[in-house]
């Protein structure tokens, strides 16, 4: 082939190239146009506005993905970080298969990166370990005691987990739309909690905003807040408290790194407002453990370099405010106090501390027994909660009556996917803090908003993990929607090493990524 004929051939193959991208993008549109018009129509016929207005909203939203794929990046972040589909399927009645469809509007950026761009398919930074996880989920499953049980939670964590991690890695391929996606978690933090706070505020726990502001009932030896002392403990759009209060505080040291590595005021004051906004939520829900977690993560900010000492006094003086102004969340914490009798025998322990404590000590000894009985595949996930009752029973420092989850990520792998599932845990997760913290080092020399970036999800997945302690190993589609942004985030960093690497051909800046300061 002569060098002519190569010449004509390439933009051929663009002008194809765009054509096919083109063409899959409007079917994809006509095909949502299509179910969104009759859920117009049903909304209509039912009254329910909501979907009447999701039906003239619809086709705006498919021609900005067409004219810019990347914003279906953006908005899949959005809707899965806020929970929204599972609110419009719970609250609204939307189907659940165009609930659960919605991560396939992944596949439109990916596309145009494929085939308008040229770039291949990425695989994330930590594949292995995530790869041997889901084996040693399928173990656990096939010789779990409830197979029917741990099948369900098995495919669930294989859709919400190996499949969103590879979708959001090949969507995001530059700064800018890392940036995006930044903006996309900020937003949805700073609706969940301007809901929460409005409904704090104006006392009207009689409504759940649609969804969007849901309240926890109280458990059993839990006291319930309302209507006597005027207010309930916030749960958000998940409908769990201290699940909802992790969600939250995974946000605020992404949305605060991202202030820092910021240069236009304005985009200072308004991310600063949408992380208010978040902190407040995060507050309302009155958590002791993602207390304890946010204390963690500001030593550990400290320690980087990211928390000066200004910052550790504004840190404060909001404590101090928010301590003052919710006197309930201050007896919470105070509560913590009392652990420290333990030292006086289980018959004090069990007489200073209040029954939620004494269940959570419960539900993790029994989870420990189970471990220790299943130590090498556990007895399958999601299958805990349905042996709780049975290995509490002996020495327990409560009655557990009804089906518990063991609080506590750590004994509640163990106790489910076998001590090989928590070491592949552990790992999978640590190494991706170990490359978001190298390559912070790295790219702080040219490109400081990203090495802030880094810096954030490191900090988010610590907080994840540093909750973990009072927390169990559930609704991992939050979990691992922040581990394929994370792992996105260090293909970024990659691609800005190598592009400002002294070895690198200089190339034109158009095919690098933008800068989202």
């Amino acid at each position: 082939m002569t060098q002519a004929e190569s010449h004509t051939a390439a933009p051929a193959s663009t002008a194809l190239s765009r054509f096919a991208m083109h063409a899959a993008v409007i079917l994809v549109g006509l095909g949502a146009l299509a179910v969104f018009t009759a859920v117009g129509i049903k909304g209509l016929s039912s009254q329910r506005w909501v979907f009447v207005l999701a039906a003239i909203a619809a086709p705006l939203v498919m021609y900005g993905i067409v004219r810019r794929p990347q914003i279906a990046t953006s908005l899949t972040v959005f809707l899965l970080y806020a929970n929204l589909p599972v609110v419009a399927m719970k609250f609204h009645g939307i189907p659940f298969t165009v609930a659960a469809a919605v991560p396939l509007l992944l596949l439109l950026p990916i596309a145009y990166n494929v085939c308008i761009r040229k770039e291949t398919i990425r695989l994330p930074a930590t594949v292995i370990p995530i790869i041997i996880f889901f084996v040693i989920q399928t173990l656990s499953t096939m010789f779990s005691p409830y197979p029917d049980v741990a099948m369900k939670v098995l495919y669930r964590s294989l859709i919400e987990g190996m499949v969103v991690v590879v979708l959001v890695v090949n969507a995001i391929n530059d700064r800018a739309g890392l940036q995006n996606a930044v903006w996309a978690l900020a937003l949805g933090g700073a609706l969940m909690g301007a809901v929460c706070t409005h409904q704090y505020v104006t006392k009207s726990y009689d409504s759940h905003y649609g969804g969007l502001a849901q309240l926890e009932a109280p458990r059993h030896g839990e006291p319930a807040y309302a209507p006597d002392s005027g207010f309930r403990r916030a749960a958000g759009t998940v409908g769990v408290k201290n699940r909802f209060a992790q969600n939250m505080l995974m946000l605020l040291p992404i949305c605060f790194c991202s202030i820092l590595g910021m240069r236009a005021p304005r985009l200072k004051l308004f991310m600063g407002l949408l992380t208010f906004l978040t902190f407040l939520g995060w507050a309302l829900v009155f958590s002791r453990g993602s207390a304890i977690g946010l204390a963690l993560v500001c030593m550990i900010a400290a320690s980087l370099g990211l928390l000066r000492w200004r910052h550790l006094g504004v840190v404060a003086i909001v404590a101090g405010i928010l301590l003052l102004s919710l006197p309930a969340y201050r007896e919470r914490l105070a509560s913590l106090a009392t652990l420290t009798r333990v030292v006086d025998g289980k018959q004090a322990f069990a007489q200073s501390t209040d029954g939620s404590i004494r269940g959570r000590f419960t539900e993790m000894l029994a989870a420990g027994r189970v471990a220790a009985d299943y130590p090498v595949v556990g007895v399958g996930p999601g299958v805990f909660p349905y042996l709780a009752r049975q290995y509490a029973q002996p020495g327990g420092l409560r009655v557990l009556e009804t089906k518990r989850q063991a609080h506590n990520l750590y004994l509640s792998v163990a106790a489910e996917h076998g001590i090989p599932g928590l070491i592949c845990l552990v790992l999978m997760v640590g190494m991706t803090i170990g490359h978001l913290l190298q390559l912070r080092r790295t790219v702080q020399q040219f490109s400081p908003s990203l090495a802030y970036l880094l810096s954030g999800f490191a900090l988010a997945l610590t907080a994840y993990m540093a909750t973990g302690m009072f927390g169990h190993f559930s609704f991992v589609r939050f979990f691992w929607l922040m581990m394929a942004l994370a792992n996105a985030a260090i293909c970024v960093a990659h691609r800005e090493r190598k592009h400002h690497s002294p070895h690198a051909p200089h190339h034109d800046a158009s095919g690098g990524p933008a800068n989202a300061s």
